[in-house]
């Protein structure tokens, strides 16, 4: 949480963001055993810099991780992608990333290809 922290300060969030975001991250992963500090910082990251809140910001980080390789990696590009995505199209990306916390079931159905179809939709 030490490292979520400090991305959660460059964010203008706080250490709390980050103790908040691992705690969700710990539920939606199922234990602490599959939690990482990348995870940690890249959930905290969503819920501060686009406003997710740390229960749809651990869901959407668990998420990306299953539609794409496992990893915090995987996930932290499938972000980007949205991000940009959503910036190019002249939406805001929180509210992309918003939309697809609240229904991870379906992103997750569709798998990283399908996932990034869904997304451009």
């Amino acid at each position: 949480t030490k490292e979520a922290a400090v991305a959660a300060k460059l964010y203008g969030g706080s250490t709390q963001d980050a103790l908040q975001a691992a705690s969700a991250l710990s539920k939606e992963a199922g234990g602490l055993q599959n939690v990482t500090s990348e995870a940690v910082t890249q959930a905290t990251e969503l819920s501060v810099r686009f406003g997710l809140g740390a229960e749809n910001a651990a869901k959407l980080t668990k998420a990306m991780m299953d539609v794409t390789d496992g990893t915090t990696e995987g996930a932290a590009e499938m972000q980007s992608f949205v991000v940009d995505l959503a910036k190019a199209n002249d939406v805001a990306p929180g509210a992309v990333l918003q939309d697809i916390a609240a229904d991870t079931e379906t992103f997750a159905r569709f798998g990283a290809e399908g996932a990034k179809e869904l997304v451009k939709k």
